[in-house]
């Protein structure tokens, strides 16, 4: 979508951001990338940062960064925490947007 905005800045055909007119026709048949495998990409990706997330903090888990991490997240009442599940599914989310953001500050 960044990129499809873009070129609707720019005046650009779809061609010049997918690098070919024949990209660009496969786009428009086939459309953006399947919900399924674009989820499994960001999950892998998510849980790419939250592993470099983890060295940086050498796997203190219980540790005052993680700590304060979940008790962001969740609150402080643990009881109140949402199921396993969801928990890992807001994990992932999260190491995703720890890379969306690495990639912004990269330029």
């Amino acid at each position: 979508m960044k990129h499809l905005r873009q070129a609707a800045e720019r005046n650009l055909e779809p061609g010049c951001i997918f690098g070919s007119p024949a990209a660009a026709r496969a786009w428009e048949t086939r459309g953006p990338m399947p919900g399924p495998v674009f989820h499994s990409l960001r999950s892998l990706r998510g849980a790419w940062n939250l592993l470099l997330l983890g060295v940086a903090t050498r796997f203190r888990l219980r540790g005052k960064y993680w700590s304060w991490r979940m008790e962001t997240a969740f609150g402080a009442d643990r009881s109140k925490w949402p199921p396993a599940r969801e928990r890992r599914r807001a994990a992932l989310e999260y190491g995703a947007w720890v890379g969306s953001m690495r990639k912004l500050m990269r330029g």
